[in-house]
């Protein structure tokens, strides 16, 4: 049942890393007030959209590698197919050294390899320059 504070019936929103644990957080709530979500992740493996059962029918799972402009346009295309232009983006996805990381990974700023730092940059900054340009440019597009 949609919240009255906070109804998103009718509206698409667009989460990027959908599928990780404060994505997850962000879809249950946009799925639960009404709205259909679009999860937009690395995976494409429809088993891990099990936590969204209950809302099947509004959630679909879009594979995307935001670091490709080109992936994020056909993953695009895929959900204005299935849902109509989009009306909210949530950035989400990001990457972060897990605490079971190697060490290079989460011992000093000095040392953290420079492959990994540019792995964060792809998805953090230009991973949210793409969906800006792609989603929130058709979102300006239709007003």
């Amino acid at each position: 049942m949609p919240d009255p504070l906070f109804d998103l019936t009718g509206r698409t929103i667009v989460i990027t890393g959908g599928l990780g644990r404060l994505g997850r957080q962000f879809t249950l709530a946009c799925a639960q007030r009404g709205a259909s979500v679009a999860i937009l992740d690395v995976t494409d493996d429809a088993s891990r959209l099990a936590p969204f059962a209950e809302h099947a029918d509004c959630v679909a799972l879009f594979k995307a590698d935001l670091t490709s402009r080109e992936s994020v346009e056909q993953a695009h295309a895929k959900i204005v197919d299935r849902f109509g232009v989009p009306h909210g983006l949530v950035n989400n996805a990001g990457l972060d050294s897990p605490p079971d990381a190697p060490a290079a990974e989460t011992g000093p700023f000095e040392d953290y390899p420079d492959a990994s730092w540019e792995k964060v940059l792809g998805v953090n900054l230009t991973g949210v320059f793409h969906a800006c340009q792609v989603i929130g440019g058709a979102m300006a597009r239709e007003g």
